[in-house]
């Protein structure tokens, strides 16, 4: 989840994207509440199969609104996404952003 950006509403699942443009856009409120509970959750972590994530104990809790508290290892994902189908399994798991119906709410085999 290297570079993840978590938001309250689709958690990590969602595809950013570019717009340029120079019309007026009004500024998006700030957050009231953070979207990524950092190192009380890790789920992110427990979930990868071959240990492609590693949790980063000395991230500041303070600043984890955004981006969770885990570096990805892209070579360990790549060689085993195929072998242990991991690939997306950490974006499948987060609990930010989940609504009823939608996503895994157990752990996935």
């Amino acid at each position: 989840m290297n570079n993840v950006v978590v938001t309250a509403k689709y958690g990590p699942r969602i595809r950013w994207n570019s717009v340029i443009t120079a019309a007026p856009l009004a500024p998006s409120p700030l957050l009231a509440a953070k979207t990524c509970d950092g190192l009380a959750c890790l789920e992110c972590v427990r979930q990868c199969p071959d240990g492609a994530l590693r949790a980063l104990p000395e991230a500041a809790e303070h600043r984890l609104w955004l981006n969770p508290p885990a570096r990805t290892d892209w070579g360990v994902c790549r060689q085993s996404r195929l072998a242990t189908d991991c690939m997306g399994r950490c974006l499948r798991v987060c609990p930010a952003g989940r609504s009823a119906g939608r996503g895994p709410t157990r752990q996935i085999a």
